[in-house]
């Protein structure tokens, strides 16, 4: 009898597991939303619509190059890598997806269009910086190896 399970965060006995988990936070969350804390329901919502323009801008417009495999000559290992492809192109490519999906995929790609999908992005990190700078009364400002701690009230 196996008992419904909840998201499980790891995989078993991995104390280590959460850059196999989270391997997509810093190239891609982290670089859009940085390190903020967003716990409000109204920010909630910004991030939602901001996951849902990264989430077309990741997979249809930005290329990446997946490891082929490694070659050790002693110490030094050399990676190589394939030919940088955006994941809706890696899909396009495939034998195996049906051709009613790659139909839809072409459908969807030629909806979109980049320069308003990058408007977007910055328009909801533009809201979300807002947000966090009513909530934080402090404003740390750095220059070269110094910070400055500016007291910045907003209302």
């Amino acid at each position: 009898m196996s008992k419904a399970r909840g998201v499980v965060r790891s995989r078993p006995y991995h104390k280590n597991d959460n850059p196999h988990v989270e391997e997509k936070n810093n190239s891609v969350i982290r670089k859009f939303v940085e390190y903020d804390r967003h716990d409000t329901q109204e920010e909630v919502d910004l991030l939602n619509r901001l996951y849902q323009s990264l989430h077309l801008l990741v997979n249809w417009f930005l290329p990446s190059q997946k490891l082929l495999h490694k070659v050790r000559t002693g110490s030094h290992i050399t990676k190589v890598y394939d030919q940088a492809q955006t994941p809706c192109a890696r899909m396009l490519v495939r034998e195996d997806v049906a051709e009613e999906i790659k139909k839809r995929l072409l459908a969807t790609r030629a909806g979109l269009d980049l320069t308003s999908l990058h408007h977007e992005v910055h328009r909801y990190q533009e809201q979300l910086d807002e947000m966090a700078k009513r909530r934080q009364p402090l404003v740390i400002k750095k220059r070269g190896n110094y910070a400055y701690i500016i007291h910045e009230f907003t209302t």
